[in-house]
């Protein structure tokens, strides 16, 4: 909803005005074309005085959903507006239809509400035509809770078991799941997390509170139009910390179903930020901001997998081996260490950090447990896995 008086003014004129001109439509027309095309322009600036930003970078947003939306309503005929769909004779079922369309167009009017009341609000919007499933609900919170916390944990390079303060602190409560379902409408998912239960430490509290902050921050940057959003990000940040904030959030990024996912409430502590699968390549590019990537397609042993941060290590030796980061779909197909698999992806360099690779590919070359050196080696393994 608008973030200020004025636009809340804008949308409840022209909601009136829509209600108007719906109730006695030949009054404001020769035919039911002009009035659709009335509609369609208060509903345009209705969008611009709630969200102008978003208006001014997809100025067809608005277009194209109507036109997705006639298409879901008639099964998919040849796109035609629905003044001609109707005939000249349909009033009826044109006020019917295009009120219902209208509706369907508007910025939910509780969209701010929820993230005002919410302690963390996650909201997913899936995609026009596509089902909302418990899956992709499920697992979208999975990373998102794993990626805070990859970034909380003490040290860049620290591995095992999370400390248990950071592991507290990050199982937000559920409070509730609004469901929208595809009904002519896009689906969406709203998720309302409340404070965790127990005690957390001052430390621990800052730490994630940072660490999702980091996340934020990146978003909101890479969802500035241009290219200079993301420029300077992480100034205040090791080379280490600046990369992994970075890489979580590609990890976040919608993917699937998802078209949109927005990020806020009273613990965040700004405006709902917004992620979007367009974003990914400007936030590769700050990744690559310091160091020029290469090729990397290698084959060797799995050597130990960190869930909460979405990464492997890939090849046996000290020298040899790296470590991977892989995106939430291709994490499925590694579901232990010690197998035989094939990487191929960008390997980067930073000048003042570890070496790392973003996987593009992964392939398992041998589905099998490899005998390990030594016994410690594979309490090693093991125990890098972090706790579900």
């Amino acid at each position: 909803m608008p973030k200020n008086d004025l636009g809340h003014q804008i949308t409840t004129w022209v909601d009136g005005r829509i209600k108007e001109m719906l109730a006695a439509p030949r009054m404001w027309g020769a035919g039911l074309e002009a009035v659709e095309l009335q509609v369609l322009t208060l509903l345009e600036v209705r969008a611009l005085a709630v969200d102008s930003e978003r208006e001014h970078a997809q100025p067809r947003r608005l277009l194209d959903a109507y036109v997705q939306l006639l298409g879901q309503r008639f099964n998919h005929q040849s796109a035609r507006p629905l003044h001609e769909i109707v005939g000249p004779e349909g009033d009826a079922a044109f006020v019917t239809i295009i009120s219902e369309l209208s509706e369907a167009l508007k910025d939910s009017p509780a969209d701010d509400d929820f993230f005002t009341k919410s302690y963390v609000g996650i909201e997913l919007r899936f995609k026009p035509g596509k089902f909302l499933s418990a899956q992709a609900v499920t697992s979208f919170y999975e990373d998102f809770r794993r990626a805070t916390r990859s970034l909380a944990r003490v040290g860049a390079g620290r591995t095992g078991r999370v400390e248990q303060s950071i592991e507290a602190g990050t199982d937000f409560e559920l409070e509730s799941v609004q469901i929208t379902p595809l009904n002519g409408v896009p689906a969406r998912a709203q998720i309302a997390l409340g404070a965790p239960y127990g005690q957390i430490d001052l430390v621990s509290g800052e730490r994630i509170r940072t660490a999702l902050d980091q996340i934020l921050d990146v978003a909101q940057r890479a969802d500035i139009e241009g290219s200079a959003g993301l420029h300077g990000f992480g100034t205040n940040l090791d080379a280490e910390s600046r990369t992994r904030a970075l890489v979580q959030t590609l990890r976040l990024l919608p993917r699937g179903g998802i078209d949109e996912v927005r990020i806020g409430g009273k613990y965040v502590a700004r405006e709902p930020v917004r992620l979007r699968r367009v974003h990914a390549p400007k936030v590769m590019a700050a990744v690559a901001e310091d160091t020029e990537p290469t090729l990397y397609d290698h084959t060797a042993l799995i050597r130990a997998i960190d869930l909460d941060r979405g990464s492997i290590i890939h090849g046996r030796g000290r020298d040899s081996r790296i470590s991977c980061y892989v995106s939430p779909e291709d994490s499925d197909k590694v579901t232990h260490v010690g197998i035989s698999a094939r990487i191929v992806g960008q390997r980067y360099e930073p000048r003042n950090g570890q070496p790392f690779v973003i996987a593009e590919e992964i392939e398992i070359v041998a589905d099998r447990e490899h005998p390990r050196s030594s016994a410690a080696d594979s309490r090693a393994a093991s125990d890098f896995r972090s706790p579900r």
